[in-house]
C-alpha cells in the first residue's frame, strides 16, 4: 500500500540500499586486494633481506684474502648500512624482519 501512493521514495529507498551494498562489496575487495599486496610486499623484502645478505657473506670473506681490497670491502660494508637502515625503518613491528636484521648487522 505504502509502496503503490509513494512509488519514487520506494525507489528511492532501494537505491540507496543498492548503493550501499556496492560500496560494501567493492570496499571488502579493496581489503582484500590490500592485504594480500601487503602480504606479498613483505615477502619480497624478507627474501631480498635473505639474498642480499647471503651474497654480502658469501663474497667478503672472499674479498678479505685479495689484496688491497680493504676499499672495495669498506664500500660494501657501508652501502650494506644504508640498507639495513631503510630496512629497519621499514620494518615497523614485524618481528620476523627484526630478527633477520639483527642477524645481518652481526655478520657484518
Amino acid at each position: 500500500m505504502f509502496a503503490r501512493r509513494n512509488p519514487l521514495v520506494v525507489g528511492a529507498l532501494a537505491l540507496a540500499v543498492v548503493a550501499l551494498v556496492a560500496v560494501t562489496v567493492v570496499s571488502v575487495r579493496f581489503g582484500l586486494y590490500e592485504r594480500q599486496a601487503r602480504r606479498q610486499a613483505e615477502q619480497l623484502q624478507k627474501g631480498l633481506l635473505d639474498s642480499s645478505f647471503a651474497l654480502h657473506l658469501e663474497f667478503v670473506p672472499q674479498l678479505a684474502k685479495l689484496e688491497g681490497s680493504l676499499e672495495v670491502r669498506r664500500r660494501m660494508i657501508e652501502e650494506a648500512i644504508e640498507k639495513l637502515e631503510l630496512l629497519e625503518q621499514q620494518a615497523g613491528d614485524d618481528v620476523d624482519v627484526r630478527k633477520r636484521l639483527a642477524a645481518a648487522y652481526i655478520s657484518l
